[in-house]
């Protein structure tokens, strides 16, 4: 039984939160935080999950279901 298995089994409310804080942004190496146009990890999310403030700062919204699709797509890594 691997992490998401289990906590699927958990059910409730505290297998949802720990399964939304999975994927995170650094914003001090993300391209977005720091003023260059990268719209990688939104183009390779299928699930709309990733917000953009005018076209700079992204943040992951519910819609995230910790595919990984995004982290694999970022050309600096700032997702994990």
């Amino acid at each position: 039984m691997d992490r998401r298995d289990f906590l699927a089994a958990l059910g409730g409310k505290f297998a949802k939160k720990q399964e939304e804080r999975a994927i995170a942004i650094n914003s001090m190496e993300c391209l977005a935080w720091n003023d260059v146009m990268c719209y990688s990890c939104k183009d390779s999310c299928g699930k709309n999950a990733i917000d953009f403030f005018a076209s700079f700062r992204p943040t992951i919204n519910s819609n995230c279901d910790n595919c990984g699709d995004c982290a694999s797509s970022c050309p600096v890594g700032a997702i994990k």
